[in-house]
């Protein structure tokens, strides 16, 4: 996300048997890069493609983030391409600061900008509450595919984070605020919800608006599709009771794309026996959905958990800094993947320079 060359982050390839690293890539470089990928890059034909919030020739020159690829066997400075830059239309309205990873399917890529389009209800450092996009890669063309915070009080979302999932091609995703609802840290936009959005009309539906506390609010995350029911987090909401965070410490949630029946799984309470604030997408291994949370846990920096879908158990797999001076990393902001059994992931602090770290955890 950051560190490298004037922090603008670095495109990193880790060998799992050895842990050696190597940079394949310093962001910032070079006039236009992408600076601050914050999300996941994704294998399109042995081509890799991501997102980065900002950058780019975007925003008058200042940059409002990327569309890029990299070529990771030619390991050169042309090796990655610039595919687009946003705000590079009057007031973003061709969206702003993208935060997630990109979705590919049907030889097209989608994604949702946290800012920018035609709406301009939301405070942001760009103008404009969000949109989601397609980009065709051989074209270049990205074309606008909805405008969030179109609808009165925000009520079909605004501010999308997570990334899109496609299901029967329709796409599903999630947005921090909007919706409605209160009780949320949020400016008194709402409490985020869960939409769906055709990419062949544009049409967006919102499946659920959530009303803070119990109901959960602010998911940071896409979702998980498994066995007809989609499968989130919030990053506030569930049982304040028994949390410190006014706004609640998060929760896990499952709900019905077809009839918007939601079920909250898991109300994280924080403090040494239980995580908070999960920011990153589920992932399902061997029958379970695994996670991770920034805060919360033994030393209060940030948790693995793990979460059976059909009972809602939750059991802490690992909690953070659980060794001198966070040798072992701190405050997990991103997700999990799973290789063999094993699962991977990253910390934003913690190791021997305090810069996070590469750990990998078997359950």
């Amino acid at each position: 996300m950051v560190g490298g060359k004037d922090r603008n982050g670095t495109l990193a390839a880790v060998d799992i048997s050895t842990g050696k690293t190597n940079i394949a890539y310093w962001f910032g470089e070079h006039n236009g890069d992408p600076t601050i990928a914050a999300s996941d890059l994704i294998n399109v034909n042995g081509m890799l493609y991501g997102a980065s919030g900002l950058g780019g020739f975007g925003e008058g020159g200042n940059g409002a983030g990327t569309i890029f690829s990299f070529g990771p066997r030619v390991e050169s400075s042309s090796s990655l391409k610039v595919l687009h830059s946003f705000c590079g239309q009057t007031n973003c309205t061709d969206g702003a600061d993208p935060l997630s990873s990109l979705l590919y399917t049907n030889g097209m890529f989608y994604g949702v900008t946290y800012s920018g389009g035609e709406n301009n209800h939301c405070l942001s450092g760009f103008p404009g509450c969000g949109t989601a996009f397609s980009f065709n890669a051989k074209t270049g063309e990205e074309k606008v595919l909805y405008n969030f915070c179109s609808l009165e009080i925000c009520a079909d979302g605004a501010g999308p984070s997570g990334a899109l999932i496609v299901v029967d091609g329709t796409l599903y995703g999630t947005t921090a605020s909007g919706g409605g609802g209160d009780n949320c840290d949020d400016m008194g936009l709402g409490c985020g919800n869960v939409f769906s959005l055709d990419p062949a009309t544009g049409t967006e539906t919102v499946l659920h608006a959530f009303g803070g506390r119990l109901d959960g609010g602010a998911p940071a995350a896409g979702l998980i599709y498994i066995n007809g029911l989609l499968y989130g987090t919030t990053k506030l909401g569930g049982d304040a009771h028994s949390c410190d965070n006014f706004y609640g410490c998060g929760t896990v949630f499952s709900i019905d794309p077809v009839t918007g029946s939601k079920t909250i799984l898991h109300s994280f309470k924080g403090g040494v026996n239980d995580g908070e604030a999960p920011t990153s997408a589920l992932i399902l291994m061997k029958g379970k959905l695994y996670g991770t949370t920034r805060n919360g846990g033994a030393h209060n920096d940030g948790t693995v958990f793990s979460i059976d879908p059909v009972t809602g158990k939750e059991t802490i797999v690992y909690a953070f800094c659980s060794q001198d001076s966070c040798a072992d990393g701190n405050s997990p902001y991103s997700g999990l993947v799973a290789v063999n059994g094993t699962l991977y992931g990253t910390t934003a602090r913690g190791g021997a320079a305090n810069s996070g770290t590469v750990f990998s955890l078997a359950p």
